[in-house]
């Protein structure tokens, strides 16, 4: 260096894809957007991904606003890999994790920013910290293809015969889950069981239509019954007056493969 001259640090960072870790996010076989301000129903931040049979109970999630960088320690193991995850939806500002017998929760809030962390220039004002906690811990969904939001409430059936809805999302509740088939229970049940694991359900004109094999079932949820369910503490009773129509689909040897709502 010559007499005057200025000395500078260069900090040079370098990252590598591990092939194993590429392997396991690819291996995922499906996701959502969730967290971060522009979190909603339709909407997030990063990119939640699970399914991967190698991993069952494993979720992983992207970098903020890009889907192609998920940072290794991103992730989040739901429960115990007895159980896979089947399934994401949401319910109001929350993201609602499936697995077969199990469902659990996950929020978001703002990374606490400490001064420590603001002088060594570590803190990272739009970063959040990821939250699970239990909603119920024996009733989950194992059919992911009925998952519907109904009037801001979670419905969705399962290949035990019966169609449930989120009431509450609070661990300290009994009735955080809560059946709505009871009228037609006796019906759901004579489906064999092929034909309740390939159900599929779709919202539409304020109805929640459920296709097994041949058969629709339709549920009218702006029904009062329905509305204010949570309020009610005798489920037999609020059950009763909760409307759901048949319709047999069966036309010349067709055989329906998926029911879907969009729009109009």
């Amino acid at each position: 260096m010559t007499a005057g001259s200025t000395r500078n640090n260069l900090t040079i960072t370098a990252s590598k894809t591990s092939s194993g870790d590429m392997a396991k996010i690819c291996g995922m076989r499906f996701n959502t957007w969730y967290g971060g301000d522009a979190s909603g129903l339709r909407g997030g931040t990063r990119l939640f991904v699970s399914g991967n049979p190698g991993y069952p109970n494993l979720v992983h999630w992207s970098d903020v606003n890009n889907p192609l960088y998920f940072p290794e320690g991103n992730y989040k193991y739901i429960g115990g890999e007895s159980q896979k995850v089947t399934a994401f939806g949401k319910q109001s500002d929350m993201l609602v994790i499936f697995k077969e017998r199990e469902t659990y929760r996950l929020g978001f809030q703002s990374a606490e920013v400490t001064t420590q962390a603001v002088e060594a220039g570590t803190a990272v004002t739009n970063d959040y910290v990821f939250t699970v906690s239990p909603i119920n811990a024996y009733i989950g969904c194992d059919v992911p293809n009925t998952i519907q939001l109904c009037a801001n409430r979670l419905v969705w059936a399962n290949s035990n015969g019966k169609v449930y809805t989120l009431v509450s999302a609070n661990q300290y509740n009994e009735q955080t889950i809560r059946e709505v088939s009871q009228n037609i229970e006796s019906k759901l049940k004579e489906h064999d069981i092929s034909e309740l694991q390939s159900a599929s359900a779709a919202d539409y004109d304020g109805h929640y239509y459920l296709l097994i094999g041949n058969t629709v079932y339709l549920m009218d949820y702006r029904s009062n019954s329905f509305t204010y369910y949570g309020s009610y503490t005798n489920d037999e009773k609020s059950q009763r007056s909760m409307k759901w129509f048949k319709w047999n689909v069966a036309i010349g040897g067709v055989t329906w493969q998926r029911i879907i709502g969009e729009g109009t």
